[in-house]
């Protein structure tokens, strides 16, 4: 078994970004952390757009409610008008 590299018990986003690459063939630029929560997240700025990862752990969230999240998040996306930035 392979040792995937972390900072924290946090995946590191430097070794991440790598890995997102080779994972979903994009061109990253950057992956930063984000927050820590049920699932940690990370902003991936690729050449093909602006990309928002999560990492759950094992028995917080059920396939489920993960999939709930994701239709959310897609909801607001294409919904949401976007708001000013203060």
């Amino acid at each position: 078994m392979q040792i995937f590299p972390t900072q924290y018990s946090t995946l590191s986003a430097a070794a991440l970004k790598h890995r997102i690459a080779d994972s979903y063939r994009l061109k990253v630029r950057s992956c930063r952390y984000l927050m820590r929560g049920v699932s940690d997240t990370y902003v991936v700025e690729a050449e093909e757009g602006k990309f928002i990862f999560k990492i759950y752990r094992d028995m917080h969230r059920s396939a489920d409610a993960i999939r709930g999240e994701v239709e959310l998040m897609d909801i607001w996306k294409n919904r949401a008008p976007v708001l000013p930035v203060w």
